[in-house]
């Protein structure tokens, strides 16, 4: 797939992709690695380095198909998701990241969170992180 027309046709619909890469790559960076551009980089790198092309984890649409295998590509650590309905933030477990979907006006959007602490939203201005919903949540314990 041509790059311009791998980046279009993700870029709507990566939000779920990105905040799994993002809480596997900051479960095992360093202290100097845990910033936001360093992390981004390194979605970037997995995602555009053979990620976007692997069938098996993500759909030609950036949708994911396999979690668990997406973040171990990623870095090669395992980690165990597991789908949960939530209803407020606080349904959340306190030790463990949570990608969490909101819901609003028929739409939504996946962001992620360390505990009940929002830690990262690859939008800029999502309307349905900002005026939605919890809905679900995918949580990420790494596999030891």
């Amino acid at each position: 797939m041509a790059l311009q027309t791998a980046f279009k046709n993700i870029a709507d619909n990566c939000c779920l992709a990105v905040s799994y890469l993002y809480a596997a790559f900051d479960s095992i960076a360093d202290e100097a690695e845990k910033n936001p551009t360093f992390i981004e980089v390194a979605i970037a790198a997995a995602l555009f380095g053979g990620l976007v092309d692997d069938r098996d984890v993500l759909d030609k649409n950036g949708f994911v198909k396999d979690a668990e295998r997406l973040m171990f590509l990623a870095t090669d650590h395992k980690f165990r998701v597991t789908k949960k309905r939530i209803e407020k933030i606080q349904d959340l477990p306190l030790d463990k990241y949570a990608c969490v979907n909101f819901e609003y006006n028929k739409h939504n959007h996946w962001v992620l969170f360390k505990g009940q602490s929002f830690l990262y939203n690859s939008l800029e201005d999502s309307q349905c992180f900002k005026y939605g919903k919890p809905v679900d949540a995918r949580i990420i314990g790494k596999v030891l």
